[in-house]
């Protein structure tokens, strides 16, 4: 999966099994359990610069938070679409 960290010119991509994918389990598609993410790309837009989250793929990622970068997120009238930083357990 790739999505945009708003706020940033950075796209996250999210690394997941092969297995998991042909599950159905990931992003976009239809199935059940959760996909068996392992690692996170950080791309720049601006620069194609990249790093990777985790040093290899031998882990787990069992959460993906997104935290808000004003305070008040997540109260009435405050965007909470706007996520620029995130936060992986």
């Amino acid at each position: 999966a790739v999505n945009p960290l708003h706020g940033t010119n950075v796209l996250e991509i999210v690394i997941a099994t092969d297995s998991s994918i042909r599950r159905g389990d990931a992003g976009s598609y239809s199935g059940g359990g959760a996909p068996d993410e392992r690692n996170v790309i950080l791309l720049d837009k601006a620069n194609g610069a990249s790093r990777k989250l985790l040093p290899d793929n031998g882990r787990r990622i069992v959460s993906r938070d997104y935290l808000p970068a004003m305070a008040g997120a997540g109260e009435e009238g405050v965007d909470t679409q706007k996520a620029p930083l995130a936060y992986y357990v």
